[in-house]
């Protein structure tokens, strides 16, 4: 136990090391001298910034001005937290911190690899966002440019917004990693090394990828289609390089791989038309006159909102069955996406016409004959 106290009070006392260089303080110090204080600062600054704004909601000032004082003695209260720290970092180096800084810098600036050091590192953080923000404004640039396009299709508007923002993305990567110093020969061939590896790796997202130029230049689906694909349902809202969003009629997106959309049987609703047909059928009693029924359906299919206007709604008569007569309405609708809410409006309003003209629609029954011996 006594040599373990003692490892213990050597770890705390001994100075600091960072590979060649030893600073001028220990952990036992860097707890008394910086941590503690930092600790207490910060814990008064959360006090002082609460009790400000208890004091000024209860103040005079006027409601919209409350806000405005309160955010300027937050930001004065963190001014001088930050002098504080400056200063006690100050005080932890000592009269020595040049030195020290010096140091760190040559450090940070020592190549790790050829022309690659740690600042160059920690650069490469500002390039990639400047790069995101910068491909977000192409993207928004693009996609404003293509909306006056009326003669292209939603589909290849968003691939070509997509190819903007990630070309803008790319270039401003290259040129940030030029102007930092980084030697994009080197990258060139660090890459074509780590290429082989990935390769066999990333097999199913070179497929995805060409799979989604394929869909994207033969267009056996575009955007806005109302399709079946693996058993998903729904409507196609956005083609990506790797994948598509499948908007499904319960208000789910589904994320689709492209190479499921070229390898599978894809039930596309709206390829060149998108308007559809549907068929809703009923039974009604034997005892019915099938002429008013025949009528009765016409007059539900001819009311329908969803109707394609130009094509008359046909009434069937599909099978004669053990509990009635199977009849049905077969009628066009405008959009493929609409097929379930007019399939539900088709059936209300037959129930309801029904009942008008007491149209019977059966139940199941069966006729049981009883013989006496």
């Amino acid at each position: 136990m006594k040599d373990f106290f003692k490892l213990v009070y050597n770890g705390l006392t001994s100075k600091i090391t960072l590979g060649e260089f030893e600073l001028p303080f220990n952990t036992f110090e860097i707890v008394l001298k910086f941590i503690l204080p930092i600790t207490i600062t910060l814990i008064l600054y959360k006090l002082l910034k609460r009790w400000t704004k208890k004091t000024i909601d209860k103040s005079k000032i006027d409601e919209d001005k409350k806000d405005v004082v309160f955010n300027r003695f937050r930001f004065a209260y963190r001014i001088v937290v930050l002098t504080f720290i400056f200063f006690l970092i100050v005080g932890l180096f000592g009269t020595q911190i040049n030195r020290y800084i010096v140091s760190f810098g040559s450090v940070l600036t020592h190549p790790i690899i050829e022309g690659i050091s740690i600042v160059t590192i920690l650069l490469i953080l500002p390039v990639l966002y400047l790069a995101q923000v910068l491909g977000r404004v192409a993207l928004k640039f693009a996609q404003k440019t293509l909306q006056s396009y009326s003669k292209i299709d939603l589909g290849t508007k968003q691939t070509l917004a997509a190819v903007a923002k990630n070309a803008t993305f790319v270039i401003v990567v290259l040129f940030g990693l030029t102007i930092i110093g980084i030697d994009l020969t080197i990258l060139f061939g660090l890459f074509g090394v780590v290429g082989i590896g990935l390769g066999f790796g990333l097999q199913g997202v070179v497929g995805n990828l060409f799979a989604g130029l394929i869909i994207l230049t033969s267009k056996p689906v575009k955007v806005g289609d109302h399709i079946i694909i693996d058993g998903t349902e729904g409507n196609l809202q956005e083609i990506r390089f790797l994948n598509s969003v499948v908007s499904t009629v319960t208000h789910e997106s589904i994320i689709i791989p492209n190479s499921k959309i070229i390898d599978n049987p894809v039930h596309n609703f709206s390829f060149d038309d998108p308007s559809i047909l549907i068929k809703n059928t009923v039974q009604v009693s034997y005892n019915s006159d099938l002429e008013l029924v025949m009528e009765a359906l016409v007059s539900v299919g001819e009311k329908c909102p969803y109707r394609l206007k130009s094509k008359k709604p046909t009434p069937r008569v599909i099978s004669f069955d053990d509990s009635g007569i199977t009849v049905g309405i077969i009628c066009w609708i405008s959009n493929s996406s609409s097929k379930y809410d007019a399939s539900s409006w088709i059936n209300m309003e037959i129930w309801r016409i029904f009942k008008e003209r007491n149209i019977e629609i059966p139940f199941p029954q069966i006729d049981l004959h009883i013989k006496k011996n």
